[in-house]
């Protein structure tokens, strides 16, 4: 290739691109990095660092209510909202400037303004054009805003760090880290909370028993949840506030003065100019790359939020680091993410590391679960109501230490340290081993004794007849509002009318692989696959097991499988329902099932297309 400007041209100044091309220079590279915003990116300039000084304001208004069990006379207290963003905002400016400085004493060439891809090798910004090496994009992500009609009353987590004033009521819609988060900044600041959330529970993906102990502990603070709930519309209202039309189990209307949407955020890859020069993109625009960070174009790089994987900033900065010493450092790096902390500065806080219970179930096949709840010692003279959850999950055929999962103060803070000891391969008599730093929260995990164990429930294989596939159903397509609400009874009108058993002759006592087909009103443009079922029928039973694959309204796909079991009564009604559900987040490239090209999006998928 002819003469380059540089050997490495990043785009976007974020926490990945920052590190990639630090690392590089201090390498010996030519490096430049072009920002179209503020240096540091979504983490520094509008959410992890922003986020967490307003947990921080949100606090005090607890923390005075509790200073009078320990003795305090503490006068009524008033929050000066302009005076709090404006000390965020000097802050995030000083950081903002610390990273550009950081670039330029690594001797980094630092330009402000819009690159584009022209080719493999040249960048354009601002009409400029450069020619590199290797390009890497570093672009991160942006919210995602559903296609609902009102959505631009609206406002994001970028718009909820500067608004002009600290609204008295607010919907938040959302059920993941930034929804659950900034409900607590807004109820602890003063505000009344609404979260709506269309699914059965918040924080998808987490431990079920941390998802349900959150939520309690939420609603006990004074947050209003309405889960099983979306919105129909958003309307202005005379008086200058929200109209919001609620649907699903909560058919209301919520008078607010404002909405946030907080439904996830997608790659932010718009105007780039990738796919005009061949590179690939999954289906919401994020950049597939290989364990090295390489696209489908050799000189084209990508790590980050842009790449659609674990959306974190150390993942980020881990990814920069090592595609910086693959580059430039002589020898090929990846970054290790198989055990990732992550916290939720929700209030209160979840720390998490590892497996989940449900992962651990699937993975390993039988667990042994260590847990305890308990009111944190903070509380005792204030009388507060709130109670920690400590949780170990051990793999019950070696005793390794899968999983540790805390709710409580300071979760985050002990849960980076259990993270190096998981990571390590700690068994439970290392953890039993260690002499408790007393009297403090984390103790917990090294006294925890009392143990159940729990092994993978498969759905039962009964010993029946032949199956006779020609007297079988199979392609049953269940109504969305079952699905959508999953209310026991209404999900057995999909199967039989007005909720009874009464058609037995169409599913004869037998057991085979039944292709279905489950709509969801959210998932638009047929993006739901079923990968398999496995059914098994008898007079009173229905058994099955699943996975399918399916896209949230941010783009993100996910793989679900697990289990449910229905039984009936004598008269044919559904009498009891148990269900276990996992969700895992896999890439565009992870999935199993296309749709082939030609076919319509309502046709239903065979096990055949599946290849299964």
């Amino acid at each position: 290739m002819s003469q380059c400007d540089f050997q490495l041209f990043v785009i976007g100044g974020g926490s990945g691109g920052v590190r990639a091309a630090r690392i590089a220079a201090g390498l010996g590279a030519t490096v430049a990095i072009a920002e179209n915003h503020r240096y540091g990116g979504t983490c520094v300039i509008r959410g992890c660092v922003p986020k967490k000084l307003l947990v921080y304001a949100s606090q005090f208004s607890q923390d005075f209510a509790d200073a009078q069990g320990f003795g305090w006379t503490v006068p009524d207290a008033t929050l000066s909202w302009p005076q709090l963003i404006e000390a965020k905002n000097k802050e995030i400016g000083r950081l903002s400037g610390i990273y550009e400085k950081n670039l330029i004493g690594s001797t980094v060439s630092v330009m402000h303004g819009t690159a584009r891809v022209i080719d493999p090798h040249t960048v354009d910004v601002n009409g400029q054009r450069f020619r590199a090496q290797h390009i890497l994009i570093a672009t991160g992500g942006k919210p995602f805003l559903p296609d609902v009609p009102g959505i631009e009353h609206a406002i994001t987590s970028n718009e909820a760090f500067d608004l002009p004033a600290l609204p008295k009521r607010i919907l938040i819609v959302g059920g993941g880290y930034i929804a659950v988060e900034f409900a607590g900044i807004f109820n602890g600041l003063g505000a009344q909370v609404t979260l709506s959330y269309r699914g059965e529970q918040i924080l998808r993906g987490f431990d079920d028993d941390v998802r349900t102990h959150l939520q309690d502990e939420m609603v006990k603070k004074g947050v209003a949840m309405r889960l099983r709930t979306d919105v129909a519309r958003i309307d202005q209202s005379d008086n200058g506030g929200l109209t919001v039309t609620m649907t699903g189990e909560a058919n209301e209307a919520l008078e607010v003065d404002a909405v946030m949407y907080a439904t996830g955020r997608v790659p932010n890859t718009q105007g780039l100019g990738l796919a005009e020069v061949g590179v690939n993109l999954d289906s919401v625009g994020g950049v597939p790359v290989s364990p090295l960070g390489q696209t489908n174009i050799a000189s084209i790089h990508a790590v980050g939020d842009v790449t659609n994987r674990i959306a974190l900033t150390p993942v980020a900065i881990r990814e920069g680091a090592a595609l910086a010493q693959t580059l430039f450092g002589g020898k090929p790096v990846s970054a290790d993410l198989t055990t990732v902390p992550t916290a939720v500065f929700s209030q209160p806080p979840i720390g998490t590391v590892g497996l989940s219970e449900a992962q651990a179930l699937d993975q390993y096949g039988e667990v042994d679960i260590y847990s305890a709840k308990f009111r944190n010692m903070g509380h005792t003279l204030s009388g507060r109501d709130e109670k920690t959850l400590v949780k170990l999950i051990v793999d019950s055929a070696t005793q390794r230490v899968l999983g540790a999962h805390m709710v409580g103060d300071d979760a985050p803070e002990i849960i980076q340290g259990l993270a190096i000891a998981i990571r390590m391969g700690a068994t439970k008599a290392d953890f039993d081993a260690t002499v408790a730093l007393h009297p403090s929260a984390a103790e917990e995990f090294v006294t925890l004794r009392d143990k159940v164990t729990r092994k993978k429930v498969e759905a039962p294989r009964l010993p029946l007849p032949p199956f006779n596939r020609e007297a079988a159903v199979t392609k049953v397509r269940l109504a969305e509002d079952a699905w959508n609400t999953r209310e026991p009874k209404r999900v057995a009108m999909a199967y039989t009318p007005n909720s009874r058993w009464r058609n037995r002759a169409e599913f004869p006592q037998g057991r085979e692989e039944i292709e279905v087909f489950l709509t969801r009103k959210w998932a638009k443009e047929h993006e739901y696959r079923l990968i398999k079922e496995l059914w098994a029928f008898d007079s009173h039973r229905i058994a099955v097991r699943f996975a399918y694959e399916w896209r949230d309204e941010s783009g993100q796909w996910f793989r679900s499988y697990g289990n449910e079991n229905w039984e009936f009564d004598a008269k044919g009604y559904m009498a009891v329902r148990h269900a276990s559900i996992n969700d895992l987040a896999i890439t565009e490239q992870d999935r199993k099932f296309h749709w082939p090209q030609g076919r319509r999006p309502d046709d239903h998928p065979s096990l055949s297309d599946l290849g299964l």
